[in-house]
Formats: C-alpha cells, structure tokens, sequence
C-alpha cells in the first residue's frame, strides 16, 4: 500500500541518495514517507539518514524496518539539529543509545546516574570530560522529552538535577585542581531557573559564588582562582555560565564574602534582587555558607512592609477589599507609620 505522504520535490535527490547508501530502494522509500509524515524539518532528517547510512547501514537498516522505532528516530533527527548531532556522534552505539532512551521514564534516567569523578591534570582536560557526562545524560533527556515519554515539567526537573551534578562535578575537579584552600568556605548558589529546579533543554545557569574565609588576601585569591577555575569547566562544553546575579552584578569581585553579601543586600539590595533571591539555592561546595545567606537574608527577601505610594499602589489597592483601600488610605492621609518603615508603607 503506497503511502500518501510524499517529499518535496526539492529532496527528492537526498532520498535516491539514501536508496543507494542503504543499497535496498524499498525501505529508502518507507524511510522517505515516514519522513514526510513525522519529520518537523523534512531536509534536516535526511540529511541524518544519509550521515548514519554512511558509517553504520546495516545498523540503521535494521532501525528502518521497525515501523515504530523508524518513525521515532526519523521525528527526533528531523526534530532537532542538536539530538542529530550527538546521536550521530555517539558511534556504533547509535541504536542501543537511542533505542534506550526512547523507553525512558524519570526512573529510569536517574537509576541510570552514577557518581563520576573527573581525573585531570588542567582545566581544559575537566571541561572536555565533564562535557562527556553531560552529553550523554542530556541526550538521554532530550530524547525521551521529544518523544514524550517524560512531561515538562519532569524535563525541568531532570535537567536541573544534571546542572547540579556537573556543577558539583566542576566545584570537585577544581578542588583538585587548586589545593584545597580555595574549596574552604567556598559555596556555588544557583539562581533564577536552575534555583528553581525550573532548566529547560536549552537554559544558561545562573550562579553566585560565596565564601566564608577571613580577609587575608591569600585567602581571597584562592577564592577567586577558584571561581574562575569551576566557571571554565562549566563553560567548555556544558552549560554557560551567567555570574551577573551575583551582589553587585558585572563591577563587583567574582567571588563575595558573606557578610559583604549581606551588607550589600541589606543596604543597597533592590527590589528585582528580593525577586532573584526566591529562587536562590546552594547546589555545591559548603551549602552551609548559602543556606546561611538565604536564611539571614529572610526579612530582607520577604518584606513586612509594602510601598503604596510606588507605582504598585494603585494595581494593588485596585483589587484589595475597599475596607483594607480605606483603611490604608486614612493612615496614609494621617501620617500613619508603622515600626519603621519608610514615608507610605504599611505593615504586613
């Protein structure tokens, strides 16, 4: 029975390429009208056919004849230029990689995690095997997330927890690197959607670096050098790496004490940083020294006192009950203060 789905006319000649590289013109014609069928960018699943035909035929012939796992593969190599481009790279594998993944569920994925140390004698040898693990794990995410055998927000959870892993991985290879002076008292927090256990497929991750050290200027530099060491590794081949969140953004050290974090927080800290700060969370190092911050930064998080003379006022009396809008309304005309806080705010 002749399939009613048919190529463009533009890729005809990929699909008589592929017939000739896969030597059988029967299954290259069922291969061409599951990609028409399935494939979400036609040339870019051909494309993929003809690479795996050329360096394992017999392999992705043995794939084709399998109704369903043909039109699997063919929706996730026409789905995504970068799945295509590591199940390419992934070798002789390809199929039991592949065949594998399409089965996944997020139990399976973690059950399949295994703690990994990365033995390098330079940052650019840990970047490269940290790129690795990562590759193969995300792939493994990605490719059950195409295919829905994993929901979204199980995605953001999964990927999530492999940044955590690499992160600790990189903080651990750095460790190794620098000595441990350096390591002490130093702390990665996570912000914005890896904070939130929120990373989808394509995410940067957001950091803060932290340490609880004294102020010996051996100390900091060992701090610094350690930052710049974990933030190298990350960023050769796995994640890109955001430091802008950190107090003080771009102008202030990669690194920040503590308690100078407080100080800028509780001093200078703006409204959009309460907000950064929700999602803020400690994935490596010594979590103590973050879980300090995030619990001594509570009240400056969570404010008791709302400004509604700001440009928030009159949205949010909009929709309060009218006895709390005259209620607030009467203090504010009477010069009503409460504890402390500044001209027009009220108490929660």
């Amino acid at each position: 029975m002749k399939s009613k789905y048919r190529l463009r006319p533009e890729l005809s000649g990929l699909a008589d390429t592929l017939a000739r590289r896969l030597n059988d013109g029967r299954l290259a014609a069922r291969a061409a009208a599951t990609v028409a069928e399935r494939a979400p960018d036609e040339r870019l699943a051909l494309a993929f056919l003809l690479q795996l035909a050329d360096h394992s035929r017999d392999t992705l012939s043995a794939a084709l004849r399998d109704d369903e796992l043909r039109a699997d593969l063919i929706f996730c190599l026409g789905g995504s230029e970068l799945v295509a481009t590591e199940l390419a790279m992934t070798g002789a594998s390809w199929l039991e990689f592949f065949t594998r993944a399409r089965a996944a569920t997020v139990d399976t994925i973690r059950a399949g995690v295994t703690p990994e140390t990365i033995e390098a004698d330079s940052r650019q040898e840990a970047a490269a095997a940290l790129a690795r693990i990562k590759r193969r794990r995300f792939l493994e995410i990605a490719i059950a997330d195409l295919l829905r055998r994993v929901s979204v927000s199980d995605t953001a959870m999964l990927m999530s927890e492999l940044a955590d892993d690499c992160i600790g991985m990189a903080h651990a290879a750095a460790a190794r690197l620098m000595g441990t002076a350096g390591a002490r008292g130093f702390c990665v927090v996570a912000m914005g959607k890896l904070g939130a256990q929120e990373l989808n497929l394509s995410s940067d991750i957001d950091l803060v670096y932290l340490s609880d050290t004294s102020d010996a200027q051996s100390t900091t530099i060992a701090a610094t050098r350690m930052g710049e060491t974990i933030t190298e590794i990350l960023s050769g081949g796995s994640f890109r790496v955001d430091l802008r969140l950190r107090p003080g953004g771009r102008n202030s050290s990669l690194v920040a004490p503590v308690e100078a974090a407080l100080g800028f927080y509780q001093s200078l800290g703006q409204t959009w940083e309460r907000a950064a700060l929700l999602r803020a969370r400690s994935v490596a190092g010594d979590t103590r020294v973050g879980q300090r911050l995030i619990a001594e930064l509570e009240n400056f998080i969570y404010r008791r006192y709302l400004d509604f003379v700001g440009s928030w006022g009159p949205l949010i009396l909009g929709h309060a009950h009218p006895a709390v809008v005259e209620a607030i309304e009467t203090a504010s005309r009477a010069g009503t203060t409460f504890g402390a806080p500044c001209a027009g705010e009220v108490e929660l």
